[in-house]
């Protein structure tokens, strides 16, 4: 309550021992390698190619730029980054400086189940655009093979009739990302997600997004630069199958990494100094050390 009589009021800082050493080491511990970003350049290099390679054309089948999924379970057991580092990176890749190659559309549950209630996936993909493009792209998981499964596909019946064929008409395993490619060039996840929610709506479907870990990626959308960029095989090396430019620009990107980690260092060893002068202590400055 000092202060609010209109007296002169003092305050003392109080520094809180151990804390600033605490701060140091976590602020060096967002230093990457080198080989940890070229990892990652190496992953979504695979996903370009995947979509690359399904197109006659070369080039995702859209010249200004495609979607991909990138799985974060793999980033992170392959590279060893944390998801803030994944961030980082791909915003810088988003700049100016290093061509617009990318733009970071979110997080996304890629991984997506459906089971058909009402007919078979491939009847219904007749009059529907999304469930033509699941049966395009991904993969039927159940066995149905008998002769009463058949009969019901063909002939229909009411669920007492059938029994548990009323809700096994086929369940299919597929990618987000891939069904809205297929669906068309101005295709967008978000537009996979609302027509399986109205089909679900409808009775037609059961809608199931993979939560778990594997089920979830990083929505990336690559652009004309980013096409050039991942597509280039000139220059080939030895090491961990890194093109020449995609290792310059591992090295550029880790650079500007620990740059920004350098400062936030000596943020926390200036903050800390000045917080000793405020308390009247005696200043010492973090040991290295306690990195």
């Amino acid at each position: 309550r000092a202060g609010r009589d209109g007296r002169p009021a003092a305050a003392r800082a109080l520094v809180v021992e151990g804390e600033a050493a605490l701060q140091h080491s976590l602020a060096h511990s967002d230093r990457v390698a080198q080989s940890q970003i070229l990892g990652l350049l190496l992953l979504i290099r695979e996903c370009v190619r995947e979509v690359a390679g399904a197109s006659p054309s070369g080039d995702g089948g859209v010249r200004g730029g495609f979607d991909v999924a990138v799985p974060l379970w793999k980033v992170e057991d392959v590279c060893d980054l944390k998801e803030s580092s994944i961030e980082t990176v791909l915003s810088l890749l988003e700049g100016a400086d290093f061509g617009s190659a990318v733009t970071v559309e979110g997080y996304l549950q890629d991984g997506a189940v459906v089971t058909c209630k009402r007919r078979d996936l491939k009847k219904l993909g007749e009059g529907e655009p999304v469930a033509k493009a699941i049966t395009e792209c991904g993969t039927r998981i159940d066995t149905n093979n008998s002769s009463h499964g058949e009969k019901a596909n063909k002939y229909g019946g009411t669920a007492s009739q059938l029994g548990f064929l009323a809700y096994c008409y086929g369940t299919w395993n597929f990618s987000v990302v891939k069904c809205a490619r297929a669906l068309g060039p101005s295709s967008e996840p978000r537009h996979v997600y609302g027509a399986l929610r109205g089909l679900q709506n409808r009775g037609e479907l059961e809608l199931t997004l993979d939560a778990t870990r594997r089920g979830r990626c990083m929505h990336l959308r690559i652009n004309g630069g980013g096409m050039e960029l991942f597509s280039d095989d000139s220059g080939t090396t030895d090491a961990s199958e890194g093109t020449t430019h995609l290792v310059r620009l591992a090295e550029a990107l880790t650079g500007r990494l620990n740059t920004q980690t350098a400062l936030g260092v000596r943020k926390i060893e200036g903050m800390h100094v000045i917080l000793k002068r405020m308390s009247g202590d005696e200043v010492a400055r973090p040991r290295a050390d306690a990195a």
